[in-house]
This record gives structure tokens, C-alpha cells and sequence, in this order.
């Protein structure tokens, strides 16, 4: 699970903690996941996405990565994590 150094690059890094409250996607063959998680300080669930091998709601996470911008909701994509 790790994007690309350019792409660490041009977007500054943050942290997110919190707990994992639904498993939205996931593909056991690659990791690649979207999921939803509760955060303190965030008003709604925080989408995130990235590569988890084990993945299941109820599980605290600390997120490193940063906030991108679409047509859907903002979205944390996740460069790093650590379980809690």
C-alpha cells in the first residue's frame, strides 16, 4: 500500500485517527479498499481509500495520507497506516 514519491510530492501529508465504521469495497486479490471512518473533529464519516490487506469495521486506525478532490465526496487516500 503506498502511492507513488511524486504523488507524496505534490500533496502534503495529514493525519487521520479514527475508527473504521463500514467496509464499503474491498478486493481480496490487490487490498484495494474504500471504506468509512468515524473521526473526531469531522461531522461525517470520512471516505477513505486506499490498500488494506484485513480490513473490518470496528478497527481504529492512524491514517497517514492526504485529501483529494472529485466529483464525489472529499476523500482521504491513505499513503500509511498504523492499527491502534
Amino acid at each position: 500500500m503506498s502511492s507513488s514519491p511524486r504523488e507524496q510530492e505534490t500533496h502534503p501529508t495529514e493525519h487521520v485517527q479514527g475508527i473504521v465504521e463500514r467496509v464499503t469495497y474491498h478486493a481480496e486479490d490487490s487490498g484495494y479498499t474504500v471504506a468509512q471512518l468515524k473521526a473526531p473533529g469531522y461531522r461525517d464519516l470520512v471516505t477513505i481509500v486506499s490498500r488494506f490487506p484485513d480490513i473490518h469495521a470496528g478497527q481504529s486506525l492512524r491514517l497517514t495520507g492526504y485529501w483529494i478532490k472529485g466529483i464525489g465526496p472529499v476523500t482521504f487516500r491513505c499513503c500509511s497506516r498504523r492499527g491502534l
